[in-house]
């Protein structure tokens, strides 16, 4: 990352909050301005967050909260508060659950719901910063290296944060593959900057000047702005929210802030100080989930067997070219 000048996020299954090594835990903190965590999934099952049971949505997205709170208490570690869907796999009402249990942001490598029927994702939608198509909750794309260095550079044009996202594979022979690929990156006329996930979400926005008036589209649940200039200014935010009655409320720095709501967006006034910064954060009310019994032990030893045999695949399997190469042969014969 020195040499390369890029930042790094883990996507952490928040299963794993008891087993983390406090040696790597005061790298991160040594590093946080180019190293951080987000959440990945809950128990990392298949389609998790696929499921159309807004209860299940919730109890899974309170768990995991839990999960990462409790490694915060046991190690000190913070992590971003950006969801990762595990296989990529998610339902139309995964938005609205994630907003009311205070997630800013998701990222994706898949732009529709995984109920097919149930698709609302546009063209437009591609081509916006990010979906907002799921209950007005951001979605935020990534992409593989094999995506091309085209598609990242078109993606820059239309304001799109480039997120490179890879398994254990890619950092096979010393992640020479990835050196490559950032040197390209790094290289193309763009203004690029490197910052972790959650600093990034919570950095991008449209703008709009008009007869001397500033408009800002925040996408992410919280805004980071700046104000360079000289003077002070005075800027509108939009932020898309079809539902009124779920916004608990608006912050700037922790002061509570006035809003209002016309045609499907929140609408309130930032003042900045010249050289000043707003944090701008949007929280929703939370669904009151009754109390739900444990998972059974049947389901616990699955998901025990499925982390401990993807560690297998990551730590070994991953790293070595035949073995690699072998497994991804019995894959395709099993399907």
């Amino acid at each position: 990352m020195n040499e390369q000048t890029f930042a790094t996020t883990i996507a952490f299954i928040p299963w794993n909050w008891r087993r983390t090594n406090r040696g790597t835990v005061a790298t991160f903190q040594q590093h946080s301005e180019k190293l951080s965590v987000c959440v990945h999934g809950c128990d990392h099952t298949g389609g998790e967050f696929a499921t159309r049971s807004t209860d299940q949505l919730d109890t899974k997205l309170k768990t995991a909260k839990y999960r990462m709170d409790s490694l915060f208490e046991r190690t000190g570690l913070h992590h971003d508060q950006v969801m990762v869907f595990p296989q990529g796999a998610f339902s139309p009402e995964v938005g609205v659950a994630l907003k009311g249990n205070g997630f800013v942001a998701a990222v994706n490598t898949e732009v529709a719901s995984a109920n097919h029927d149930s698709n609302e994702t546009t063209i437009a939608d591609l081509w916006s910063v990010a979906t907002l198509r799921y209950g007005g909750f951001p979605i935020f794309t990534r992409r593989y290296i094999t995506h091309g260095i085209e598609n990242f550079a078109f993606d820059g044009l239309l304001g799109k944060p480039c997120f490179v996202v890879g398994h254990h594979e890619l950092f096979r022979d010393h992640g020479s593959k990835l050196s490559e690929f950032l040197e390209k990156l790094n290289s193309l006329k763009w203004n690029l900057r490197w910052r972790t996930l959650g600093n990034a979400v919570c950095r991008n926005y449209s703008i709009q000047r008009r007869d001397g008036t500033i408009k800002v589209r925040m996408f992410a649940e919280q805004l980071i702005i700046e104000n360079i200039e000289a003077v002070p200014r005075e800027i509108t935010v939009l932020k898309k929210e079809a539902d009124i009655f779920a916004v608990k409320g608006v912050t700037v720095n922790q002061e509570t802030v006035d809003y209002e709501s016309a045609s499907g967006c929140l609408q309130f006034i930032v003042n900045i100080p010249s050289g000043g910064t707003a944090e701008i954060r949007c929280t929703y009310h939370e669904k009151v989930n009754p109390s739900t019994s444990s998972e059974p032990l049947s389901y616990k030893l699955k998901v025990a067997t499925r982390r401990y045999l993807s560690e297998f695949r990551d730590n070994y399997v991953s790293r070595n070219d035949f073995l690699h190469r072998t497994a991804a042969v019995a894959k395709r014969l099993l399907k």
